[in-house]
């Protein structure tokens, strides 16, 4: 074997290499977005979590949420209280929402949000909130993401009447009772 022949052989084993090199790190950047992807929805659950906590810790807090969102009367501090929430909700469809655009967040995910920010944005309390609240501390995307889709909510049928949201459940209608 002459020196041109190892010479050849030493760079088809340096290329061999480089190839190899490439599908490594090709492996290790699919395993890396799957690791965001992870992330951000764990952080998104977490903060659902914490924003369903702030809804669901009592049964005062609850029937304000359901009273609010079905736009019946509230008291200035309920509305105070209801604008606490509101506010915590808003700030994690927003962080869904830029999910959402750089690819980080499952379409189902996604699919799910859209359909509860189109029944949230129908509201005329929502609304009133957000018209006040909108320039102080919302991404002008966002902003104009929720502003169609109000503009959508009210150009479409009136909910119907989302009173019986605050309606208490009757024994015979509840599940649970049902299942005793």
């Amino acid at each position: 074997m002459n020196w041109d022949a190892i010479g050849a052989l030493a760079e088809l084993a340096g290329a061999i290499g480089v190839i190899l090199t490439l599908f490594y790190v090709a492996h290790e950047i699919r395993e890396s977005n799957k690791s965001s992807r992870r992330a951000a929805v764990q952080e998104v659950l977490n903060l659902n979590r914490d924003v369903m906590m702030q809804i669901t810790s009592s049964v005062q807090a609850s029937d304000l949420w359901i009273r609010a969102i079905s736009d019946q009367e509230l008291t200035p501090e309920e509305t105070n209280h209801y604008h606490i929430i509101l506010y915590s909700n808003v700030l994690l469809w927003e962080r869904m929402y830029f999910l959402h655009e750089e690819g980080l967040l499952d379409e189902w995910i996604w699919d799910d949000l859209s359909r509860q920010i189109a029944d949230r944005v129908r509201s005329r309390r929502f609304q009133r909130w957000f018209r006040a609240m909108k320039s102080t501390f919302y991404n002008d995307k966002w902003r104009v993401y929720l502003e169609q889709r109000i503009e959508e909510a009210n150009e479409e049928s009136p909910r119907s009447d989302s009173s019986e949201l605050a309606a208490p459940v009757s024994q015979q209608d509840n599940p649970i009772v049902r299942m005793r």
